[in-house]
């Protein structure tokens, strides 16, 4: 009984520490971008960045010959981007002036973390996003697509090694572009972008702990039958 109060404690110790996840944009607030007039307009904004420094909003829509023309970004608890169902729309949102920023929180943090909760269609939408993380002069883009509607939602991972040359404890921003050139009409939503751990929470490893221990006290103290 003595042991499994001292492994309750423990865990109860564990929930308690600083979770190491760094959310970049939980996409709760921004100026609304609506592009509706006819051909290849641009249109930009600046809001506040959540890490702080800025959060530069760009919007530009393709005309593809189509009677509607409409290309929108909003923010109201998720980042959606709409489309009208003959342009393709391109932008990004681009979080600077972090003043060579650790985002691996001490080297706990090693992936961004992209979390979608719709898709128009039930079809993956290949290499639509990319991130681009710049430290000093170095800087490296990376690509990823957009699960299907049916696996939603869910979250996409990129791992920070897969940025070369890209020093993470000292960014100095991050882009987080899109182009729907391959699936014009197409609209997503995004719920959140961070950086996190891939390593198990310490609480779930001594969870994990807590029950192998009480396994093996059961069977150890288990009667023997004569």
């Amino acid at each position: 009984m003595k042991d499994f109060l001292f492994a309750l404690l423990l865990v109860s110790i564990s929930s308690t520490a600083v979770d190491a996840d760094i959310f970049i944009d939980n996409y709760d607030a921004g100026t609304t971008l609506t592009q509706t007039f006819a051909g290849n307009n641009t249109k930009t904004t600046v809001d506040g960045g959540i890490l702080g420094g800025s959060r530069d909003e760009s919007i530009t829509v393709r005309d593809l010959g189509g009677s509607e023309f409409f290309g929108a970004m909003g923010f109201n608890g998720d980042f959606t981007i709409s489309q009208g169902d003959d342009d393709q729309s391109f932008g990004s949102l681009t979080y600077n002036d972090f003043a060579a920023f650790d985002i691996t929180d001490g080297g706990s943090n090693d992936r961004f973390n992209i979390g979608f909760v719709n898709n128009e269609v039930d079809s993956v939408l290949t290499d639509v996003f990319s991130i681009t993380a710049v430290s000093g002069a170095n800087s490296f883009t990376e690509t990823f697509s957009v699960p299907a509607s049916s696996s939603l939602p869910s979250t996409v991972a990129i791992d920070f090694s897969s940025f070369t040359g890209v020093d993470f404890t000292q960014l100095d921003s991050v882009q987080l572009a899109f182009d729907f050139a391959t699936v014009p009409g197409s609209g997503v939503s995004l719920s959140s972008f961070s950086a996190s751990s891939a390593v198990p929470e310490p609480t779930s490893i001594l969870v994990l702990g807590v029950m192998s221990t009480g396994l093996m006290l059961r069977r150890r103290r288990r009667p023997i039958k004569s």
